[in-house]
């Protein structure tokens, strides 16, 4: 079994691939698009188990969370808050605010 990638006590066997492909070379680029709208909303529509509220597509919840930190700014502790604070009031900078 593959222990979670947030444990860092275990070795890990997770590693990660990515690749760079020119879809004009297998096909014109607005059906590639085409095609890759409709299976989005085939995935999209599936139907959900139970308690399931949204189905969500490879990037979307990540780019849900960029979009609200940009407009709400990115959470931080109170702890880690309260060490920025003091190390701002050590060298003479304006505290944070929360």
């Amino acid at each position: 079994m593959i222990p979670s990638m947030y444990d860092t006590t275990q070795k890990q066997s997770i590693s990660h691939l990515m690749i760079a492909i020119d879809i004009s070379s297998f096909m014109e680029v607005g059906t590639f698009r085409r095609l890759s709208s409709t299976l989005a909303e085939y995935v999209k529509q599936a139907e959900r188990a139970s308690g399931v509220e949204e189905l969500y597509l490879p990037g979307e919840i990540e780019f849900g969370v960029e979009a609200s930190r940009m407009e709400n700014g990115i959470p931080v502790s109170e702890g880690v808050l309260d060490d920025l604070n003091r190390l701002a009031a050590s060298l003479g900078i304006h505290p944070l605010s929360a």
